[in-house]
């Protein structure tokens, strides 16, 4: 919203009427009250999702790793091919990347191509039910998340990955930074920079100890995602 509005300016009088704007980041938030629009409030993304028990998460996990977003080339897909073929050449432990998601069907060539520099380390595993996210998330080591999508908000995939227990590793791209701190609930790394992002895989491999603390803090933290907490602004406000 607030990019749009920056670019069609005569609606801004009209949405500063609203008796609130909800948005959902912080940085969202400063952008509209800079433009003249102070009405908004924060009310994060939210999911219904199980959030799984800090015991029932693998406690030694294979390094396993994988993407869980629509499949396009700006969600940084390529670059998590390379990152993970970048790591693999260098180490003598490999490590995989399974890619989960709808392939934009947009860019069904592109992807064609891109399976071409797989190696048996990569994998393209379809479409996974809602209901499903975090059972099937639970068992990876992390969620690589590089995209430089410019339409990109608050992505979901962080929050079934949270409740899954799974630190992700994320380009400092938009909002990213306001749900993933750094060293906390997972790792950032500079966007479109494939040797910073390998060195971030290398970093949560190297530090296995700190990156289980991260795998707790996740599930302290995704409960705040849950609709009961997340919609709370909104009920409140239509409580009062």
């Amino acid at each position: 919203m607030p990019e749009y509005l920056s670019l069609h300016k005569k609606y801004i009088k009209h949405l500063a009427s609203f008796h609130a704007i909800y948005v959902e980041t912080e940085s969202m938030m400063r952008a509209l009250n800079d433009i003249g629009i102070i009405n908004s409030i924060v009310m994060y993304n939210c999911k219904n999702l199980d959030i799984l028990p800090v015991d029932s998460i693998p406690r030694e996990k294979k390094m396993q790793f994988c993407t869980f977003s629509r499949v396009m080339k700006e969600k940084g897909i390529e670059d998590a091919v390379a990152a993970v073929n970048k790591y693999n050449a260098v180490h003598e432990e490999k490590i995989t990347l399974d890619i989960y998601g709808k392939v934009d069907e947009s860019q069904i060539e592109w992807f064609q191509a891109l399976q071409k520099l797989f190696t048996s380390d990569i994998e393209y595993k379809g479409v996974v039910k809602y209901s499903e996210s975090t059972i099937v998330l639970k068992d990876y080591y992390g969620l690589l998340f590089p995209t430089y999508y410019e339409g990109e908000g608050f992505a979901g995939t962080l929050i079934d990955a949270m409740a899954a227990g799974v630190p992700a590793i994320v380009s400092d791209w938009k909002y990213n930074t306001e749900i993933i701190t750094n060293g906390v609930n997972g790792i950032v790394f500079k966007t479109k920079d494939v040797d910073d992002f390998c060195r971030c895989i290398e970093f949560a491999i190297d530090n296995r100890n700190n990156w289980k603390k991260m795998s707790n803090n996740c599930i302290e933290m995704a409960a705040k995602y849950l609709p009961e907490n997340a919609l709370y602004p909104l009920i409140s406000r239509l409580s009062e």
